[in-house]
Order: C-alpha cells, then structure tokens, then sequence
C-alpha cells in the first residue's frame, strides 16, 4: 500500500480486528522496536483514533523503561468535536510508574467501527515508555506521514483534575510512544 508515494506495511487503520494472539499496528510507518519516548510532567497529549469495525479490548499495556520517581500514568479515551477531542469517555485510576517493566490494567471498553476517539496518556512526571509489540493486542504507535511524530493535542493538568470536557488544546507534534489495546 501507498500513502503520498511511500510504501507502508499497514494501513492507517485497521480494517479487521485481528484473532486472539494476533496484533496490528496501524498508524505505523517505521516501526521501532526499541525506541523510547519521555513523556512531559503533568501533560495529556490526545491522540486520533478511528476504528474501522467494532471490537472489544479487555486492557491496555503501557511499558516504562526508564521510571520516574512518584510518576503514575494515566489513559483516557474521549469522543470527538469537530477534529478535536471533547468529552472524557474513560479515565483509567492510577498507573505506577516509579518501576520499570509492563504495566498492564485490565478494563473492557468498547470502539464503534465509524466513530473518531482521541487516545490519551497523561504523566505525572517524566517516565520514559518503550515502544514494543504485543501478541494479541492493537498497538497504537503514533506516526504522521513523512515525519516520525504525531499531531495531537495537548492540555496542561495536574494527574487526576482533567475535566470531564476539554476546552481547545494546543495543537502539537509529539515523537512516538505505545498503548497496547488488549483484545
């Protein structure tokens, strides 16, 4: 497949949800098994989502490979409005980050195939996350096409106070990262 004369792997996104064992990455188009991003203190960056079908996850799986002292991590899903996103649909409680390794948080949601959402990370500090594949999950590592980094948005909140509704963010550029959706 191309996208402005450049040949990728995978699409943008997934237009299958893959069996149990199996992972797609969409979003993907260099994929570094190794890279490590350091996420900002008290900073929610938003992300672009759009499922194509429907599926179920039964967690997520976030990796710290360099912690932080007294960091916990946060994800949250919102809806979208007008190409931003809007309203808080999930907020998971708090993710330790103080230690290294895979940090898995299981909790069922549900994407509409067809809807947009905004995928979130918030920091309490400045952890760094490895970016690395898992079986049986979506992996969400974050490109924009030609350049290695992402458009999203971002908010400054200290961990815990975002808002049910987010105001207008600041629109930004941000290196890649990985939330693992498990299926």
């Amino acid at each position: 497949m191309k996208i402005n004369n450049t040949s990728v792997s995978s699409g943008i996104h997934a237009a299958r949800v893959p069996s149990s064992g199996g992972a797609i990455y969409p979003f993907v188009r260099t994929y570094s098994a190794n890279a490590t991003q350091v996420l900002n203190a008290n900073v929610l960056r938003c992300f672009p989502f759009y499922p194509i079908n429907t599926f179920t996850i039964t967690g997520f799986t976030i990796n710290v490979q360099v912690s932080a002292s007294t960091a916990v991590l946060r994800v949250l899903f919102f809806d979208d409005l007008g190409g931003r996103p809007y309203n808080k649909l999930y907020e998971s409680t708090n993710i330790d980050a103080t230690s290294t390794g895979n940090k898995l948080i299981s909790q069922s949601y549900t994407f509409v195939g067809g809807v947009p959402y905004w995928i979130s990370i918030h920091s309490s500090a400045t952890p760094s996350i490895l970016s690395t594949s898992y079986l049986a999950c979506y992996g969400f590592q974050f490109n924009s096409l030609p350049a290695n980094v992402s458009n999203c948005f971002i908010f400054t909140y200290a961990i815990g106070s975002v808002p049910s509704t987010l105001p207008i963010g600041t629109s930004s550029t941000f290196n890649t990262f990985l939330i693992s959706l498990n299926l």
